[in-house]
């Protein structure tokens, strides 16, 4: 169990980071010209496809076998309560898929669709994928830090 808690606070800290980066460097794009956003929008890519997904990854896969040693009454820390662990992987859950389905393939999306013209204007497609983006961020994030805090909390 020690070698899955370490891979699940690993997970956790390389997806909450990663979120707090991209909601830092998002939000500080803010005003600045579509160029900027260019070769900000490969930055947040990079960023989801280096630290947050594979937080996701590790934090879900770590979370659902320590959740289920949990549930079972089989591991030490049964001391959790119950609605605060299954509050933790639903939400855990929910927040993962959102990163797969959603946030992943809008910034891989987003990357290809970067290019901007010669009058400096980008395809119309990118706004759309840069606000797709910058929500599911958010409700993935959101949904990580909830269920962060009804594992602290034990609710």
């Amino acid at each position: 169990m020690l070698f899955v808690r370490f891979f699940h606070y690993l997970g956790i800290a390389l997806w909450i980071g990663g979120w707090l980066a991209v909601v830092v460097v998002a939000s500080g794009s803010r005003g600045e010209p579509v160029q900027a956003k260019v070769s900000i929008s490969a930055l947040l890519a990079r960023v989801h496809t280096v630290v947050i997904a594979p937080g996701m990854l590790l934090s879900l896969g770590s979370g659902i076998l320590w959740s289920m040693a949990i549930a079972s009454g089989g591991a030490v820390e049964s001391r959790v309560a119950p609605l605060g662990t299954w509050v933790m992987t639903g939400l855990g859950v929910v927040g993962g898929l959102i990163v797969a389905v959603v946030a992943l393939p809008a910034a891989l999306k987003l990357r290809a669709v970067a290019i901007s013209g010669p009058d400096g204007r980008v395809l119309p497609v990118f706004d759309s994928q840069w606000r797709r983006l910058q929500i599911a961020s958010a409700a993935a994030g959101v949904c990580a830090l909830a269920s962060l805090l009804a594992a602290a909390f034990a609710l």
